[in-house]
């Protein structure tokens, strides 16, 4: 849909976190909640789990915790630039409950969420690819 990113796997994820940071900055200030923070170890709780249906013998590309950077940044992203995405309420008991969070931050705090984003070519996220970014080491060699 977004095409395929150019960045090398370094850049993608030096690009993820340094997103990943800005939002934190942005939306654990607005209140005494610290929102994105909360998100984020949703997020990364979620990977945790679904890694342990991943075979012992099978090498991961990203840590648990650069894959739950991911995934949050990249929901946050994908809400941001089409806000009438709504996740259907009749899917939250199937659905991430981190999905539903995403939307809502970036509805709730949408002009937070733009100037977090606004130093970054955030649409480079919208590019990556999970099983692409699993599946190699850092220099590019595929483990499985």
């Amino acid at each position: 849909m977004y095409g395929t990113t150019k960045l090398s796997k370094r850049e993608q994820i030096k690009l993820i976190k340094n997103i990943s940071h800005s939002l934190a900055c942005k939306l654990d200030n607005i209140s005494w909640t610290k929102y994105y923070t909360d998100y984020l170890k949703d997020n990364i709780q979620e990977e945790r789990k679904h890694n342990n249906f991943k075979p012992d013998d099978i090498g991961r590309g990203l840590t648990i915790s650069e894959a739950g950077i991911l995934f949050a940044v990249k929901q946050i992203i994908e809400y941001f630039v089409d806000l009438n995405n709504i996740p259907p309420l009749i899917h939250y008991i199937s659905y991430r409950k981190t999905v539903f969070t995403a939307y809502s931050l970036v509805h709730t705090y949408y002009n937070e969420v733009k100037e977090a984003l606004s130093k970054y070519e955030y649409m480079e996220v919208l590019k990556m690819d999970y099983c692409d970014l699993i599946q190699h080491d850092n220099e590019g060699n595929k483990l499985y």
